[in-house]
């Protein structure tokens, strides 16, 4: 229920830039046609009820579509990314933290406390609607019916039309039978608009984000709207000619009760002063200008539904690169000296630059790092396989905790006076994945590019006959990681030390083709919501469309979220 809560208030908040961008819009068509305003707020309503869009440089939003983050009443220390930055200070600066030894998360107190008054206010506005259709409809039980769907009430003293499927329409007793007609009309083409379907869907929509004043406005506006659209079209089909009965009509109706406006089944015209203005200003739109008008409505839909784009991210100093570094590093005993960074906009074309500057040391002053004889140890960190580009940081750490950091290409092994030498690679094994993606997936898809020996089979058999080559090792450099893709780190280090071992086990027969079986995945534990799985399949070996031999493989892995993104590391 926090997720639907926290998914109904990012919607809320997104559509309320809509919202205001179509009442503008509304205003600067006030001398169109009312159908085109009217349109337009279904927009509204969609924003309001779903949560699917698409990424635009044309958006209005202003704002991340997801402000709230949907695991805010879960996460340690919750941050609101609005987009402007200002409020972003404001918000985060007044969020409760999660104070380790504590029972209970504030956050998660205040959400739940949410969700209570949410749901309170929907079953009140549910209740509300229900006695007012009880009531109504116990007023109109006894109309007479004049023909079809038609009837006529002494109850009630406006026109309207009532129900959801199979819809009525009720005239008050007593009107002209030169009345009776455009009246008709007016509630015929609302049924055949089906305006009472969308009435009931907005109200809906209007009732799970009761608490938004922005779309109680909406809702009304878009009903007055439909009113003046619908009298618009009355007067298009009938002519001009009852311009002034028409607007009489209105008028002497106006002043009949009305309870129908807490009846979701239920809606005739008010609004009258603003519907007789309608009626006697409207002209038939010629085509040109309607051609326009649409032209420009569906341009204004396209940048209402559509998200902002994603050309510009925000990495700040919390990157998950550099928190992982400090948290190993904290493992180990290493003090974090200085850690320098700044905030970098960055754009889907442009260098990722994670980190400035970030010093890690060891018990050594700035100026001591730096002038220390040995080795240092630089890194060179990656987003999605793209390179930060030539500053590197510079980092003091041990050498069998690369792994779990996951987000870098390489890193270099570095002597004063020599120059920086490639040590290890591991684009492969540690991939910093986005969230929809499917992690196991791409495990999948590892183990299967792995397993497929076809491709390599006739290098690594030339490898094989060559081992004496005094060149060998620069060959096996040449193809390192296409080798390192198919092959485990053992058996990489066996093709170099003994290729009969490595031909009996694997190549000591040239097969037709290998192939994987299904990959079943067991969990194997949980620590801090980091699970630890193991892959099980089998190699098959066929030739001459054969089976010639099966063996059972299974690789471990880590999977971690950090920030919205899967890690996966530690694969063996």
């Amino acid at each position: 229920m926090d997720k639907v809560f926290l998914q109904i208030l990012n919607m809320s908040i997104t559509s309320s830039y809509v919202i205001l961008f179509i009442i503008l819009i509304r205003f600067l068509l006030r001398k169109a046609p009312k159908i085109y305003s009217y349109v337009l707020w279904s927009v509204a309503f969609f924003r309001l009820l779903i949560p699917i869009s698409f990424k635009s440089i044309l958006s209005v939003i202003p704002v991340n579509p997801q402000t709230i983050p949907i695991d805010l009443s879960t996460a340690n220390n919750p941050v609101i990314e609005s987009g402007i930055n200002t409020l972003d200070g404001i918000l985060n600066s007044s969020l409760p933290k999660t104070i380790v030894g504590e029972s209970g998360n504030p956050i998660q107190v205040w959400v739940s406390l949410g969700i209570t008054i949410w749901i309170t206010g929907i079953v009140l506005l549910i209740v509300y609607s229900v006695i007012t259709t009880l009531k109504l409809n116990k007023i109109l039980k006894p109309s007479n019916l004049l023909r079809d769907n038609i009837y006529e009430t002494e109850g009630m003293e406006i026109p309207f039309v009532f129900g959801f499927i199979k819809p009525r329409i009720y005239i008050p007793h007593g009107l002209f039978e030169s009345e009776k007609d455009y009246i008709i009309r007016h509630e015929e083409t609302h049924i055949r608009r089906k305006d009472h379907i969308i009435k009931v869907l907005t109200f809906t929509i209007a009732t799970l984000h009761w608490f938004n004043p922005l779309v109680w406005i909406a809702y009304l506006l878009m009903n007055k709207d439909m009113e003046l659209s619908c009298d618009e079209a009355v007067v298009m089909k009938m002519g001009s000619g009852i311009k002034q009965d028409y607007s009489a009509s209105l008028l002497r109706l106006s002043i009949g009760n009305n309870i129908l406006g807490g009846s979701p089944l239920a809606f005739g015209g008010k609004n009258t002063k603003s519907r007789i203005k309608n009626i006697l200003d409207y002209k038939k739109p010629k085509f040109w200008v309607s051609f326009i008008a649409v032209i420009v409505l569906i341009f204004v839909s396209v940048i209402l539904l559509s998200n902002p784009s994603s050309n510009s991210v925000k990495i700040d100093p919390e990157d998950v690169a550099l928190r992982e570094v400090q948290r190993i590093t904290s493992e180990q005993g290493y003090n974090v000296a200085s850690t320098e960074a700044e905030d970098v906009m960055i754009g889907d074309s442009d260098v990722f630059q994670f980190i400035k500057n970030a010093s890690i040391e060891s018990g050594y002053s700035e100026d001591d790092f730096n002038t220390m004889s040995g080795d240092r140890k630089i890194f060179q960190y990656i987003l999605n396989e793209r390179s930060i580009g030539n500053e590197p940081i510079s980092l003091d750490i041990i050498v069998d905790k690369e792994k779990a950091i996951g987000a870098y290409l390489s890193y270099f092994e570095y002597s004063p006076g020599i120059e920086p030498i490639t040590y290890k690679n591991f684009m492969e094994s540690n991939t910093v994945l986005p969230e929809n993606n499917e992690p196991l997936k791409i495990v999948d898809d590892f183990i299967k590019k792995r397993a497929n020996l076809n491709d390599k089979k006739e290098e690594i058999m030339n490898l094989l006959e060559n081992l004496d080559d005094p060149m060998l090792q620069e060959k096996l450099n040449e193809i390192a990681n296409d080798i390192r893709i198919l092959l485990t780190e053992q058996e990489y280090n066996r093709l170099i030390a003994n290729r009969y071992i490595f031909s009996e086990n694997l190549i000591n027969e040239l097969y037709d083709d290998v192939q994987i079986s299904d990959i079943t995945y067991e969990q194997i534990s949980v620590e801090n919501e980091r699970v630890s799985y193991k892959a099980i399949y089998k190699e098959i070996f066929y030739l001459d469309n054969e089976i010639k031999q099966e063996k059972d493989h299974s690789v471990k892995f880590v999977l971690d979220k950090i920030d919205g993104q899967w890690l996966i590391s530690n694969i063996n």
